[in-house]
């Protein structure tokens, strides 16, 4: 009926080694820091590092940083410095100042936004640092190839993100560590698995907890991850092709041991969503 997910789990090992060194790069886990207080943040969720028109920054669900009360405050005139973090167990503390976020969509309602903001990275030597240690994904393709390719049925798919349940801060004297578990799940597109309304598509997966009991009780936290098409040789489990398709913004409860996660697709993502897109750099 949907997209039918499996974990990492039930693969063989050489292919959550194969995800993981593809993917990890271009997510970011995004904290908020608590007011005078390092030591203690507020996980707000998931993003991917993304360039277009020129700049370089976070896409994200808008939830992530607009749900919380209060809302995620940055820029120029700003309040919230956010915690990035990256791959290679590296995570990167920026003032408000360091981004400029763009809202690059209205939502209607929840169960299909549309949800997505994009947070620049304005500060040129806190974008230096996190392309030495992560990836940005172009998003200046054209849409209809990257559908084309990796749009159809049985196409494979990795959601990608950091849970809630996952993060954790350890404390050493001076030395404040904040780490999080980064969580993905394969499946593939299937029949229905995509639809369009109100001119912006999707893309939904059906998580069964009776055939992956080790999937997590909730997917808070992984909003605003990128969802990765793949094309994988059989041989050996290596990445032939990929690219980005989606972001996920939305999980319905948990009904008869499954639940439903929604991500928007590669229209939104690409063209729709920056219509209205004013770069700063």
């Amino acid at each position: 009926m949907q997209v039918e997910f499996t974990t990492l789990g039930a693969l063989p090992d050489e292919f959550y080694e194969m995800v993981k060194r593809e993917f990890v790069p271009y997510s970011v886990g995004m904290c908020r820091i608590h007011e005078n207080d390092a030591s203690t943040f507020t996980a707000l969720g998931t993003g991917v590092l993304v360039k277009k028109k020129g700049c370089v920054g976070i896409l994200t669900a808008r939830h992530c940083l607009h749900a919380c009360s209060p809302e995620v405050s940055v820029g120029y005139y700003g309040r919230d410095s956010l915690i990035l973090l990256l791959g290679r167990g590296r995570d990167l503390t920026l003032p408000p100042a360091a981004f400029r976020e763009h809202l690059l969509t209205n939502p209607v309602c929840e169960e299909y936004g549309p949800h997505l903001t994009f947070l620049e990275i304005v500060s040129p030597g806190a974008r230096s640092t996190i392309l030495a240690i992560g990836s940005a994904w172009p998003l200046d393709q054209d849409y209809k190839l990257i559908l084309q390719e990796f749009g159809g049925l049985g196409t494979m798919l990795a959601f990608v993100g950091y849970p809630e349940t996952a993060f954790r801060t350890t404390i050493k004297e001076n030395n404040i560590d904040h780490h999080a578990e980064h969580l993905t799940i394969a499946g593939t597109i299937e029949k229905d698995g995509t639809q369009e309304i109100g001119g912006w598509d999707y893309v939904d997966g059906t998580c069964r907890y009776d055939t992956s009991p080790d999937l997590p009780e909730s997917f808070r936290g992984i909003s605003g991850g990128p969802i990765w098409a793949l094309q994988v040789r059989k041989n050996d489990f290596g990445v032939q092709r990929s690219a980005l398709v989606g972001i996920c913004f939305y999980q319905t409860d948990v009904t008869e041991n499954s639940r439903k996660l929604r991500g928007h697709f590669v229209n939104s993502i690409y063209e729709l969503a920056w219509r209205q897109f004013r770069p700063s750099c």
